[in-house]
């Protein structure tokens, strides 16, 4: 390979090392942003995720197979499902092993 062929690898990779910076300091200052509101006004809310922990499955917090109803200020009372768990992400119940629902497909 002669001179300019190597400075040309070289030039990429460099190239590519630095966007993959630029990509994990934007990640970084995304992260640290607080949550605004939308337009609307509306409270931004994040759903949670609930996982039945006897049959290995997770659902959005207003799955039918969860709740009878998911209107705001309403308990209803959940079936016999056993425990459950709490997760902030769909990834983070993915990789405690729970399935997702095929109902709601959280």
């Amino acid at each position: 390979m002669n001179r300019d062929g190597l400075r040309a690898v070289l030039s990429v990779v460099m190239l590519i090392l630095a966007l993959a910076a630029l990509r994990r300091m934007f990640l970084e200052w995304t992260a640290a942003l607080p949550q605004s509101a939308p337009a609307n006004g509306r409270a931004l809310v994040q759903p949670k995720l609930l996982g039945q922990q006897s049959n290995g499955m997770f659902h959005d917090d207003c799955c039918e197979v969860i709740m009878e109803s998911c209107r705001p200020g309403v308990t209803v009372p959940r079936p016999e499902a056993g425990p459950l768990v709490t997760f902030r992400t769909r990834r983070e119940a993915l990789e405690a092993g729970y399935k997702p629902c095929p109902k709601c497909l959280p």
